[in-house]
């Protein structure tokens, strides 16, 4: 009996990157099997268990894969490192424009997870369908870059996340700060909290 082929699989492609490529700063091909399992656990947990988009990977700004014509585009920057491209049309008739820099993999849920939950909300609310590159083209990258900034996981215990409080003007400079950076919050925060456990230690 032949096994159905996720359509985020179908749409997929990476260079061979590390170990072949010369060129490569860091990995593609080997890696993106995990990825797409990990987006695919993401994009089942925020339901939207049926979507699937264009997605490539390159080990390097090269773009052999063609990551700029990808509705997410992985392109590599340093070793575990991507630069994130969003918007592309799926038919591949508009490129993808830089959404953000260096992103660290396993940071990969926390930068993606708002942006799904923005276009989950989207989808209910638009008679027409709508695809993942053409969400973030036509809200803009502002737009996606504030929501994903006030961000909230929620519930808490599915993320298994701590939850820390801070002074409303701490969150107000965070949100603010975050915001221009277009990084999560959550990023910010941590490396903070680490940076002084390990200046006291």
């Amino acid at each position: 009996m032949e096994t159905a082929i996720d359509p985020l699989v179908r749409y997929s492609m990476a260079c061979p990157a590390l170990p072949t490529c010369g060129l490569a700063v860091t990995e593609s091909e080997r890696a993106m099997p995990g990825i797409l399992d990990r987006i695919r656990a993401l994009l089942d947990r925020v339901g939207l268990e049926q979507e699937h988009f264009v997605t490539r990977m390159t080990g390097c700004p090269n773009g052999c894969a063609r990551p700029y014509l990808a509705e997410l585009g992985f392109v590599g920057q340093s070793p575990s490192s991507y630069q994130i491209w969003l918007g592309a049309d799926p038919h591949q008739t508009r490129l993808a424009q830089p959404y953000l820099d260096n992103l660290h993999i396993d940071n990969l849920e926390a930068a993606l997870e708002p942006l799904f939950v923005y276009f989950k909300q989207e989808k209910q609310e638009r008679v027409e369908p709508e695809s993942f590159g053409d969400f973030c083209d036509r809200v803009g990258f502002d737009a996606l870059r504030r929501f994903a900034a006030a961000y909230q996981p929620t519930p808490a215990k599915v993320r298994g996340k701590y939850r820390v409080g801070v002074r409303d003007e701490v969150y107000d400079r965070l949100k603010k700060h975050a915001t221009e950076k277009g990084v999560h919050m959550s990023e910010i925060s941590s490396k903070a909290i680490e940076a002084y456990l390990n200046s006291i230690e």
